[in-house]
């Protein structure tokens, strides 16, 4: 399934979507840390539920922690 995953990364890196210098590969890692995450009770103290960590997690790689400039 990861393989199909990192191929899809990598077909969206092709059209642009993600930075050529990006390893898709780095998103498969990340997400078993995630687990880890998930199961440290200390960090999980900070977020109602797993999803909610889980989206703040996804938004950081997508997004940094800059504010967003919101679009015309």
């Amino acid at each position: 399934m990861w393989g199909e995953i990192v191929d899809d990364f990598r077909k969206a890196q092709g059209k642009g979507v993600f930075r050529k210098d990006f390893k898709p590969e780095l998103m498969w890692y990340l997400s078993m840390k995630m687990m880890e995450f998930i199961n440290d009770e200390n960090l999980m103290k900070f977020y109602s539920s797993p999803n909610e960590m889980i989206m703040e997690l996804a938004g950081f790689f997508v997004y940094g922690i800059a504010p967003q400039e919101k679009t015309k």
